[in-house]
C-alpha cells in the first residue's frame, strides 16, 4: 500500500491541533487600572490655572486622569506540568473635562476636554506552585511582554476671549511603546471545566512624547505637533473573571 505523505502530514497537524485546541481555556476580565500619567495631570492643572489667570473666570478643576477600568479576554493553554501560556488583549480609557458658562446669560462658555484610550496586547507565562487540576485553589506567579497603543485626543474651546490664540482647538495624539508585567494569582475551581480566577501586579508602559496634529476651531487645516507633556501608564492592577475550559474542542 503506498502512503501519501501529504496525508500524513495533514494528519500530525490536525491531531496536534486537537491536541491543543484541548487545552485551551477562554478567560474573559474586568478590573481597575491605576495608571501614573503624573505628567499628563500636571499639565491639565497648569492649563486650567492659566485661562482662569487670562479670563479671570472660575473654571472648575477637571479632576485627574487616573485609575478607570480595564477590560478585556486572555486565551491561555496548559503549556506544561506547572506552566500556562497566555496571550492577553485589554482595553483601557479615561476623560476628564471642565465646563463653565458665564452666570451673567451672556451666552459665553468654556470647554476643556481631555481623554485617553489604550489598547494592551500581551504575551503571559504563569508559574503555578504545584499545580493540581483538581485542587479548589491553585496560586501562580507571572510575568508578560507586549505592546501598549495609545490614543489622546483634547480638545479646549472658548468664548471669553483669549489673546494667546490657544484656546480653539483640538489635537490629536498616538504613539506605542513595549511594555512589560509581572503579575501574581490565583483559580478557584467551581467544576471541571469552570473556575474563577483573580491577579494583581504592576505594568510598565512609558510612551513619552507623543507624536500628533492640532486643528484650530473653525480651520481645516492640521498641524502636526509632539504632545507637551509625558505619557507614562505604568502603574497597578487587579483584575478577575470567570475561566472556561474548552472540551467541546476535544
Amino acid at each position: 500500500m503506498i502512503v501519501n505523505r501529504n496525508n500524513i502530514l495533514i494528519l500530525l497537524i490536525s491531531l496536534f491541533s486537537l491536541n491543543v485546541c484541548a487545552q485551551v481555556t477562554l478567560k474573559p476580565h474586568y478590573g481597575l487600572y491605576l495608571p501614573k500619567l503624573g505628567d499628563v495631570n500636571s499639565k491639565i492643572s497648569n492649563d486650567l490655572s492659566e485661562f482662569r489667570r487670562i479670563t479671570g473666570q472660575p473654571f472648575p478643576d477637571t479632576g485627574e486622569l487616573d485609575e478607570a477600568p480595564i477590560w478585556g479576554v486572555q486565551i491561555e493553554y496548559h503549556t506544561g506540568e506547572d506552566y500556562f501560556f497566555n496571550a492577553n488583549v485589554a482595553f483601557y480609557d479615561n476623560s476628564v473635562s471642565s465646563e463653565y458658562n458665564s452666570p451673567s446669560g451672556s451666552g459665553e462658555r468654556f470647554n476643556y476636554e481631555r481623554s485617553i484610550e489604550m489598547y494592551d496586547f500581551m504575551f503571559n507565562l504563569h508559574y503555578y506552585i504545584n499545580y493540581n487540576s483538581w485542587a479548589r485553589f491553585n496560586k501562580y506567579m507571572g510575568a508578560g511582554v507586549g505592546l501598549m497603543v495609545l490614543r489622546a485626543n483634547s480638545i479646549t474651546q472658548s468664548s471669553f476671549g483669549d489673546p494667546t490664540g490657544h484656546f480653539d482647538s483640538d489635537a490629536e495624539f498616538t504613539g506605542n511603546t513595549l511594555s512589560g508585567l509581572i503579575s501574581a494569582g490565583g483559580t478557584l475551581r467551581l467544576q471541571p471545566a469552570l473556575f474563577l480566577w483573580a491577579e494583581g501586579g504592576v505594568q510598565y508602559g512609558n510612551f513619552g512624547e507623543l507624536d500628533g496634529s492640532i486643528r484650530r476651531i473653525g480651520s481645516d487645516q492640521r498641524e502636526t505637533i509632539i504632545s507637551d507633556s509625558r505619557f507614562d501608564l505604568t502603574g497597578f492592577y487587579i483584575r478577575g473573571g470567570l475561566g472556561v475550559n474548552l472540551p467541546f474542542l476535544r
